[in-house]
This record gives C-alpha cells, sequence and structure tokens, in this order.
C-alpha cells in the first residue's frame, strides 16, 4: 500500500522525503516521481531510509539518479536513518562514498516540504 502526504513550506531547508518499507523495482517508480517532483522546487532533499527494511538495485538506481539530477540543478541529496541491509547494500556498492549520508538514526530536519511514503510491506 503507498500512502503519501505533502505539505509544503516556504524555508531554505531541505525537503524530507520519509520512505518505509521495501525499494525495490516494484515500489521504486512511485516515490521517485514523488520526490522528482520535490526535486523540481529546486531545494536539496534529504531521504529519511529509518523505516526502510529492504532496497534492490533498482531502489540502489532511483537514489542515484535522483541525487545527480539534484546535483545537476544546484540542489543536494542527503540519506539519514540508514541500518540493515540497506546500509550494508550502499556500502558493499561503495555509494556510501559518492552520497551524503548523515550517520547514525536521527530524524531529518524537516524544514520544508514533507513526503511520507510507505512500500511494499
Amino acid at each position: 500500500m503507498h500512502a503519501a502526504t505533502y505539505a509544503a513550506a516556504t524555508t531554505d531547508r531541505p525537503q524530507a522525503a520519509i520512505l518505509a518499507g521495501a525499494i525495490t523495482a516494484a515500489t521504486a517508480g512511485t516515490w521517485r516521481s514523488r520526490v522528482e517532483r520535490m526535486a523540481e522546487e529546486g531545494r536539496s532533499i534529504e531521504l529519511d531510509l529509518s523505516s526502510v527494511y529492504e532496497i534492490d538495485t533498482s531502489g540502489i538506481g532511483a537514489i542515484v539518479f535522483l541525487m545527480k539530477r539534484l546535483r545537476m540543478a544546484g540542489s543536494s541529496l542527503r540519506l539519514s536513518g540508514l541500518a540493515g541491509q540497506p546500509r550494508a547494500l550502499l556500502r558493499s556498492l561503495r555509494l556510501d562514498r559518492l552520497l551524503s549520508i548523515a550517520e547514525g538514526r536521527s530524524a531529518p530536519s524537516l524544514g520544508g516540504g514533507r513526503l511520507v511514503l510507505g512500500g511494499a510491506q
């Protein structure tokens, strides 16, 4: 089930997208299109992955695509809340050297908009 809420605010702080469940080929397209709309606003995005228990190569690809798109627009992507399988996969692919990753499982600093998406459970 995919649940999404979004509330915009005018601020220079990053927008936050909170992802939950599994980020796989079946779910990556749904959240990616919504997060891309946030990117079109020209602000940086923080992805809170603390409730993500699984990620596959499609999910990794969507994150890398989003990071490149934001960089081209002069913005940035930051990941927070990484643990378990998602953290292990990013490290094994050495993407922890490419992506900005907040250490620990703290919640993102919710400044701008906020998007909450639930993946497949």
